[in-house]
């Protein structure tokens, strides 16, 4: 992309008139291909361009990279599950189900992502018994 491209293609993140429009206009796309926006991208639309860079930051990762649209929303649950976020383990169990995972597989996968979090609690909790310092 040329330089001029570029500066066209950005001039609505610079101008500080326009940052309200972009934020919300991303927010609208968000929403309409993945749902509900996430709680710490609600809370982020009282400022614009924090908004947007985590808006596109969020994006990227849903969308790009080496791993499937399938691959990453397996990561995406188990990594919910493990932090015990209730509404990001509804948002991908259901986002799942559209990727085309069963109901068995979406269990073992939270099994998976259970034993992951209690392997940690436990390496944490007997190290801490034992007075091993983290390694």
């Amino acid at each position: 992309m040329e330089r001029a491209e570029l500066e066209r293609a950005l001039t609505g993140l610079f101008d500080e008139s326009s940052l309200e429009d972009t934020a919300r206009a991303m927010a609208e796309l968000l929403e309409e291909r993945y749902g509900p926006l996430p709680y710490i991208l609600r809370s982020l639309q009282s400022d614009p361009e924090a908004f947007i860079a985590e808006g596109m930051r969020r994006f990227r990762l849903v969308t790009g990279g080496r791993l499937s649209p399938r691959e990453r929303e397996a990561a995406a649950l188990a990594a919910a599950a493990s932090l015990h976020c209730v509404p990001c383990i509804r948002t991908h169990l259901e986002r799942g189900r559209r990727a085309g995972f069963t109901e068995e597989e979406l269990g073992e996968i939270l099994r998976v992502a259970a034993a992951m979090s209690e392997a940690a609690v436990l390496a944490v909790a007997v190290r801490q018994l034992e007075g091993v310092e983290e390694e």
